[in-house]
């Protein structure tokens, strides 16, 4: 299992509960944006001692093969996170299938970071998690993220009605799927 990957401009990394400030910094800049497709946060989210929590829990998970998350950082500023890749709701067999989750700081977005990020941990996901397939759940008025799961190569599956909760609300949301290219 890769805890460290590089592309071009970028380093993802597994992180652990020391690096607590370094994810509450990066929630807090993004909460605005990240808070319109997810779900409610409690109180506590936005503090360093959940995030360590968070970060604990992830560990523990990975190493169990249930949950990944990478956090990704540009090469010249290795201290400030840009964006995060999970793979969540990890299914053994007969399903082998995981939900990818994604966001970046929209001070970076447009500028390719999320598209590289994905591309570079899909293949460990694929090997590490024992996968066949990613499925991808976006709002229909998410067209960013629909453009960018597109470009990756997910192809839509149909919507899923009032799939998700919302911020209280149940919301619709297509369903994407990419295939292991390895699977026969």
């Amino acid at each position: 299992m890769k805890e460290i990957i590089k592309t071009d401009r970028l380093v993802l990394k597994i992180l652990q509960p020391k690096d607590a400030a370094l994810v509450t910094a990066f929630l807090r800049r993004g909460s605005e944006i990240f808070e319109k497709y997810e779900s409610a946060k409690t109180s506590t989210y936005y503090t360093e001692l959940f995030q360590q929590g968070v970060l604990e829990n992830e560990y523990s998970a990975m190493r169990l093969r249930r949950y990944l998350r990478y956090y990704v950082f540009k090469k010249n500023n290795p201290n400030v996170i840009i964006g995060t890749v999970s793979f969540g709701n990890v299914s053994d067999s007969p399903y082998n299938s995981s939900t990818i989750g994604y966001k970046f700081d929209p001070f970076f977005h447009g500028q390719g970071y999320a598209t590289e990020a994905i591309n570079a941990v899909i293949d460990t996901a694929f090997s590490y998690l024992h996968l066949h397939r990613l499925l991808a759940f976006v709002m229909p008025e998410n067209e960013a993220s629909i453009k960018l799961i597109e470009r990756i190569g997910f192809k839509r599956e149909g919507m899923m009605e009032k799939a998700i909760n919302i911020r209280g609300h149940w919301e619709d949301h297509f369903l994407y799927a990419l295939l292991n290219p390895n699977d026969k």
